[in-house]
């Protein structure tokens, strides 16, 4: 026998080895069913029980995917392109005050949604700022706008600042966004 393991040893004279119970864990001889992948009729109802629950939250799952409204996939992609402009400006410190040791970092937006709505996505618009800049200075607008220019220039500074649009996406649009800041 020396280096085999006892199922190898098993396997080599006809026997299987031991197959573990899909439910309790706990091992089983299949013997007379190799199928078999629960050890008694108890685990097998427990089984068939916990895969229509499992094909049921899918269901659901894809069923309120469906009936989202824009707004909520508009709120989806907002957080994921905040988590992507948090990892692309990680170890910069905040885009105001230029803090590095802030507890918490928001993606702050230059012009704000409510401003210009187009601006909302748009990487040149939103950076790294400290919870204390965004949520208390409002923003710390006249630092924010120093060190904008800065970081990306004369030109694409005066594009945000002179932008009028409004953000007018579908739906599809929306979810496609989301997926891309998402990947």
């Amino acid at each position: 026998m020396g280096n085999r393991s006892r199922g190898a040893a098993n396997t080599a004279r006809g026997r299987r080895p031991l197959r573990v119970c899909k439910v309790c864990r706990t091992k089983f001889d299949n013997q007379v069913n190799p199928q078999q992948i629960v050890c008694s009729p108890k685990c097998g109802i427990a089984y068939v029980r916990q895969a229509k629950e499992k094909e049921w939250r899918k269901e659901k799952k894809r069923r309120l995917e469906k009936i989202k409204t824009r707004s909520e996939y508009l709120a989806e992609t907002q957080k994921a392109f905040n988590a992507y402009i948090r990892f692309r400006d990680a170890g910069q410190g905040c885009i105001s005050c230029g803090n590095k040791a802030a507890v918490q970092y928001h993606a702050g937006h230059y012009r704000t949604v409510k401003a210009v709505s187009a601006l909302r996505f748009d990487e040149d618009n939103v950076h790294m700022q400290c919870s204390q800049c965004n949520c208390h200075d409002s923003g710390n607008i006249c630092e924010y706008r120093i060190r904008l220019r800065r970081k990306i220039g004369d030109w694409r500074l005066e594009r945000i600042e002179n932008d009028r649009r409004t953000l007018n996406c579908t739906k599809e649009e929306v979810i496609e966004i989301r997926d891309f800041y998402r990947a």
